[in-house]
């Protein structure tokens, strides 16, 4: 018989998908918040890992963006500008998150992306020294969204490589 806390997963999962398993079973089985709250972006950052969404500018944009942006300021300046534009098409974790989502057919609602939203905001304050603590409501929604997520991509793999 086989053991439920230790399911078996598809061999069609690539290491990424693993170890998203993997952290979000941390995330669960961790009695403090703030360590449940890392694993469980953890988890969200493999569930990304190699994902895109759309670009919102063009090539074309992009240069015209440069070099309107540039214009009057000295070298320091310009260097920091076009750093900063050179992210401009570059999606943000939640972005390739509903990117993700949407890929897999898992429907997440747009209170539920605002749920997730309030964690990852918890996470990067607590990060940076603040002393909140995500809501346990939020967390427990945020768990049961990435297992959602989780579960959808490994039954997918799995019904594909039959």
């Amino acid at each position: 018989m086989q053991d439920l806390s230790e399911p078996q997963l598809p061999a069609t999962l690539s290491p990424q998908e693993r170890e998203a398993v993997e952290a979000w079973r941390r995330a669960v089985q961790e009695p403090n918040s703030i360590a449940q709250t890392a694993a469980l972006w953890e988890a969200v950052e493999f569930i990304v890992a190699g994902r895109t969404a759309p670009q919102s500018f063009s090539v074309v944009e992009l240069d015209a963006l440069r070099a309107r942006a540039i214009e009057g300021l000295n070298d320091r300046q310009s260097e920091r500008a076009l750093n900063v534009l050179e992210q401009l098409n570059g999606a943000s974790l939640l972005s390739r998150l509903r990117q993700a989502a949407a890929d897999d057919g898992v429907p997440v609602t747009e209170e539920e992306w605002g749920t997730l939203r309030r964690v990852r905001r918890v996470r990067n304050h607590f990060a940076h020294g603040a002393r909140e603590l995500p809501e346990t409501s939020d967390l427990r929604i945020a768990k049961a969204i990435v297992n959602r997520l989780i579960v959808q991509r490994v039954h997918k793999l799995a019904t594909a490589s039959r």
